[in-house]
């Protein structure tokens, strides 16, 4: 049995998780990495005004979520 990896696209809202004890946060996606590799990485803007400081990052796809 093969594993599907769910994938995510630009305008997606997903939470990230962290994974250093932190709640997880919500954003969008705004860029999927190009390059052809094993992991795929998503460029995630934070959403909401509490979230007002933090900047775009790139995170692996072990640590994003779709929102529900």
């Amino acid at each position: 049995m093969s594993m599907v990896k769910e994938v995510y696209y630009i305008g997606d809202e997903v939470h990230v998780y962290l994974g250093k004890g932190d709640e997880p946060f919500a954003g969008v996606v705004i860029e999927v990495s190009k390059e052809v590799a094993k992991d795929i990485w998503y460029k995630v803007r934070p959403l909401g005004k509490e979230m007002v400081y933090m900047q775009s990052h790139w995170y692996r796809e072990s640590h994003v979520r779709r929102m529900k």
